[in-house]
């Protein structure tokens, strides 16, 4: 079963539409911000995929994120701070299944050149092997003509010893 959240009600009417198109209508899809009230609040859901482009360029909200310390919601609680760019990435992969494959779309500058706050972040998810593949694209295959974009390949079994790298940056 689907499960598809978005803070952006078009997003959600859109996604609602193509899943009745596509036979899926048993999919859940809510409008919300899912660091403040995820899907799985009311529910012990665990995924064995997710996909998720975090609100990295334009990330605000009205509310109070529920990443603080000790919270369930989000890998590393405590570690680092709860407005991580990071946050929507550390709160699918702890409702992912032991086995599960996640997909996140993120600014280069996230992976390399933020600030050292979100740095222990990234050092988390490397050491403890959850990143499985950088794969870098090209400038202005995303949204904004002047960014870099990656895709990063998130496993949860933490087995990784090495990181698979693949630059389609580069023209031809």
């Amino acid at each position: 079963v689907p499960y598809m959240q978005d803070y952006s009600s078009d997003c959600t009417a859109v996604a609602s539409i193509l899943m009745l198109f596509a036979g899926k209508r048993d999919a859940v899809i809510h409008c919300g911000d899912t660091t403040v009230k995820p899907l799985t609040a009311e529910t012990d859901l665990y995924f064995n995929r997710f996909i998720t482009h975090p609100p990295f360029l334009n990330y605000s909200t009205k509310e109070q994120h529920s990443g603080s310390a000790g919270s369930r919601n989000f890998l590393y609680s405590g570690i680092v701070p709860p407005n991580d760019r990071w946050l929507f990435v550390r709160n699918a992969l702890t409702r992912l299944k032991e086995d599960g494959v996640g997909v996140a779309l993120v600014p280069i500058s996230v992976l390399s050149r933020e600030s050292d706050a979100y740095a222990s972040t990234r050092k988390c998810l490397v050491w403890d092997g959850f990143i499985d593949s950088v794969i870098e694209l090209p400038t202005g295959v995303v949204g904004s003509i002047n960014t870099k974009w990656s895709i990063v390949v998130f496993r949860k079994d933490g087995q990784r010893k090495s990181i698979y790298m693949l630059d389609l940056s580069r023209k031809n």
